[in-house]
């Protein structure tokens, strides 16, 4: 080939390589980062205690340490919707890099 053919494909090379890094890089990057936020949520979360019956909580600190535990519960249930509903917005978005 001649010379000009490599000088026009080497460029047009490097340029096809950074699309496709482009391409596929962020949404790797972006299922990773939830994959990673989803751990350590579970990490955190892995101690939570679990409640006894409200019946059985009959003075005022088992019911304070019940409503305490609840609020706990809450607030992992809401940020595990959360986190699933990134994970599944991800997934529709991005059908290729989910599987």
């Amino acid at each position: 080939m001649q010379w000009y053919v490599y000088l026009i494909a080497i460029p047009v090379a490097a340029f096809l390589g950074q699309l496709t890094i482009e391409l596929l890089g962020r949404p790797v990057q972006t299922m990773w980062s939830l994959r990673q936020q989803a751990r350590e949520w579970m990490f955190a979360f892995r101690d939570t205690p679990l409640p006894g019956p409200r019946e059985l909580a009959v003075s005022s600190r088992q019911i304070r340490e019940y409503d305490q535990t609840m609020q706990n519960l809450r607030h992992a249930q809401r940020t595990f919707a959360d986190l699933g509903a990134q994970l599944f917005a991800f997934s529709e978005t991005e059908p290729p890099s989910a599987l």
